[in-house]
């Protein structure tokens, strides 16, 4: 998988431990690499856990340059018109 997606072992622990966030790119050869459903990763079935998403997510966009901020409200935009 490492090779795959050209990331060291030590950079995935990273972002299994919450250090550090993969660009949008990573993100989509990690999604492929792992056989992975974007649904699983942004959809959730309790309001508790809907909650405490949007609570992650507004400390993470807070977080953002303002280009990063568009580019990651448009991925939300898109995300939400997908029909799971």
């Amino acid at each position: 998988m490492l090779k795959k997606i050209g990331k060291t072992a030590g950079y995935i622990g990273q972002i299994e431990r919450g250090l550090s966030y993969p660009s949008y790119p990573v993100l989509l050869q990690l999604i492929e690499t792992l056989e992975l459903d974007v649904q699983s990763l942004f959809c959730t079935s309790t309001l508790e856990e809907s909650a405490k998403l949007k609570q992650e997510y507004a400390q993470l966009y807070s977080k953002l340059s303002k280009k990063q901020q568009q580019l990651a409200l448009g991925m939300l935009k898109l995300i939400s018109r997908c029909d799971f």
